[in-house]
């Protein structure tokens, strides 16, 4: 059996359950689903109208007893984000993921498999406006830590976008577009005056609501969150764009594939290839 432990927020959960489906996939061992997904306190998340999105499985776990009866030791993945999927066992042993897997590499032969079955939204979109941009402007944990201080290290996680990253990737998209803006913080001054800077309006959604409004967007600009990222790899957008800069934590891992060097840091890498490559634009 697979077993993941799904950690984070509601992104890096989404793409260890997606780890998990693509082990069970390359080994034969069933993944058994989640009952739930987790807020950050390790709460069950509430959804405004229902789960529509629930925690992925490929396999029926019950379907040949309860799992392995395998005597062998559980084979563990315990990695940042890169998964050597040859070197997996097949012996019937527990394989434990402990892997945010956030690498575009290991998504891409099971691209359509993760839209249509695995992470398939189980709701009607909302309706949108052709001439509208969807922003997403994440703060609060990529302000500040944990312990509510702005000492946050790029080399290791996220930041929030500047203004002069957000003014490079607004241009690339076409003119006169309405902005909707989606946030965790709608108070935070830096979200109040993009919105007055340009007379953009704030969803107020919750965070089910906002995930959808970003799926459902014609345009879309990200912030570097799997949770935006993952709203345009499952969305309808024709054009997603997501600010790049070179010492940021995703533009570290921009051009690394396959396993790092010894001694380096296993960074994410979410270039999209193939179909998903001519909707993403990264702006550095």
């Amino acid at each position: 059996m697979i077993r993941t432990t799904l950690t984070g927020q509601w992104g890096n959960q989404m793409f260890t359950a997606v780890a998990g489906c693509i082990v069970s996939e390359r080994t034969g061992q069933p993944y058994p689903p989640s009952r739930f997904w987790f807020d950050k306190n390790g709460s069950p998340l509430r959804w405004k109208n229902g789960c529509y999105l629930p925690p992925p499985s490929n396999r029926d776990p019950y379907r040949d007893g309860h799992g392995s009866s395998s005597s062998l030791s559980p084979y563990v993945v315990d990695s940042p984000h890169w998964i050597d999927l040859d070197s997996l066992p097949k012996d019937g042993r527990d394989i434990v993921v402990r892997s945010y897997a956030q690498r575009y590499e290991l998504w891409a032969p099971y691209a359509d498999q993760i839209r249509d079955e695995w992470l398939k939204i189980q709701c009607p979109l909302p309706r949108t406006d052709e001439h509208e941009l969807v922003v997403h402007l994440r703060r609060t944990d990529y302000v500040k830590n944990d312990s509510g201080q702005p000492t946050l290290d790029p080399a290791r996680q996220c930041l929030a976008s500047t203004s002069e990253e957000l003014d490079k990737c607004l241009a690339e998209f076409p003119q006169g577009l309405r902005i909707l803006v989606c946030t965790d913080d709608a108070l935070d001054p830096f979200v109040v005056e993009f919105c007055r800077k340009y007379r953009a309006s704030t969803s107020l959604g919750t965070l089910d609501q906002d995930f959808l409004k970003m799926v459902a967007a014609r345009y879309l600009l990200i912030s570097q969150s799997t949770y935006s990222w993952l709203a345009g790899f499952l969305g309808r957008a024709e054009r997603i764009v997501c600010p790049m800069s070179p010492g940021s934590h995703w533009g570290r891992g921009r051009h690394l594939y396959g396993p790092p060097e010894p001694g380096h840091p296993d960074f994410p890498n979410l270039i999209a290839t193939g179909y998903d490559a001519g909707r993403w634009r990264w702006v550095a």
